[in-house]
């Protein structure tokens, strides 16, 4: 959709015309792909059409290259690739251009890579901290990408999302308001550029996973993995029953770091065959805040009869310490792996038995079915893991009920 050349091309040859002194960056995960971008640039502002509109723009004859060129105003314009080297060069605007390609994404070095270049050099390249203005446009690829990364952070960035269908959902305003103006699922983005045939064949040639990620912007199928998204069902808090039974279920780790996985509680209620997600502590926690959130969902859910905690990694430590403070704090050995504990109740999603809360009164919702229906590909899946521990405890509680009633008959 011409991503490149309106951000890398056209942006910075009309920000000179506002803004003559301007220094920018432009990177890209491909050296060759950042200059072709600089060239085409350069082109446009040195073509007889831009001088004659615009003379006070004027390119100095001492750096007029490929990879940088200057005006003889105090602007300039850089390119370089990610991990490239910028040592010593100080910018008002940062462009990172597809900072992964489709090979580099399926490499956990490579994303993480990109990411550590991203969070910890780009920042220390502008020349005011409080202006500095910062792009990255990209396909999304993984969903620990650089965006995905940005995104999970909450860093307060503009998101300018444009899915090739659209998905039924309402785009988040940007900050002049701007939000999707299409209405039905399913509508096309472009139609007059890339019709229905083009996008079924897309699908064909690159699969579900790929066009999802690459053209709906969403780095998992839209059906989803394991647990498919369209058998999960929506739930109202004034809609809920009255429970047979409330559980809390934990999946830990201590390792409170940016790449550790995550600490993730959840809190569950059952009515007959149906679960209700009613809860979720989701964060990278040590030892004590973890501690600090079992005795608050607990607190907070004081009808729980059972607190399921994983045996493994540091969920003994956790037993051990609270075992004479929470009743029915229970150590849950896993059994199997992690796909075969998600695939064991996936029956229960699909019978459309598991409810979360609706999107509108929730906000984490979305965040979390992303990772449910991404599993096995997710980046973590410490959710998927609470998730799978709880429905696997409440299904085994359910069969032992009916086993006891029927022999009491």
């Amino acid at each position: 959709m011409a991503k490149s050349l309106l951000t890398s091309v056209l942006l910075p040859a009309w920000l000179w015309i506002r803004e003559p002194a301007l220094r920018s960056i432009y990177a890209s995960y491909s050296a060759q792909l950042s200059t072709r971008d600089s060239v085409r640039c350069r082109r446009l502002i040195e073509s007889d059409w831009y001088r004659t509109r615009w003379p006070h723009i004027r390119l100095t004859s001492d750096q007029n290259q490929k990879t940088r060129f200057d005006n003889d105003l105090s602007g300039c314009r850089i390119s370089t690739s990610v991990g490239g080297t910028a040592t010593g060069e100080r910018a008002d605007l940062v462009v990172v251009d597809d900072p992964l390609s489709v090979s580099q994404a399926d490499s956990d070095a490579e994303r993480e890579s990109a990411a550590e270049w991203f969070f910890s050099t780009l920042p220390s390249r502008f020349n005011d901290l409080k202006t500095g203005r910062l792009v990255v446009i990209q396909q999304r690829l993984h969903e620990s990408d650089v965006v995905g990364h940005i995104l999970k952070r909450d860093l307060g960035y503009d998101l300018l999302e444009l899915p090739m269908e659209y998905s039924g959902r309402p785009s988040r305003p940007t900050s002049i308001g701007w939000t999707d103006p299409r209405t039905e699922p399913g509508q096309l983005l472009v139609p007059d550029r890339i019709g229905l045939e083009q996008v079924e064949d897309l699908k064909k040639s690159l699969g579900s996973r790929r066009y999802s990620a690459q053209y709906q912007q969403t780095p998992a199928p839209a059906g989803g993995g394991i647990w498919k998204r369209d058998w999960i069902k929506f739930y109202r808090r004034s809609d809920l029953p009255q429970f047979d039974r409330i559980i809390l279920s934990w999946d830990l780790t201590f390792k409170d770091s940016d790449g550790s996985d995550y600490v993730s509680g959840q809190a569950w209620g059952a009515k007959g065959s149906l679960r209700y997600l009613l809860d979720r502590f989701h964060e990278r926690a040590d030892f004590t805040r973890s501690l600090q959130a079992i005795r608050k969902m607990k607190a907070d859910w004081p009808r729980a009869e059972a607190v399921l905690v994983e045996d493994a990694a540091n969920g003994p430590a956790v037993v051990s310490t609270l075992k004479r403070e929470i009743s029915g704090l229970i150590a849950v050995k896993p059994e199997g792996s992690k796909l075969a504990r998600a695939s064991s109740v996936s029956p229960q999603f699909e019978a459309g038995q598991v409810f979360v809360p609706h999107q509108d009164e929730c906000r984490w919702v979305d965040e979390l079915l992303l990772e449910w229906t991404s599993f096995p590909a997710a980046a973590h899946d410490d959710e998927v893991d609470s998730a799978s521990q709880a429905l696997s405890y409440l299904a085994k509680q359910r069969t032992q009920t009916r086993l006891i009633n029927a022999w009491e008959m």
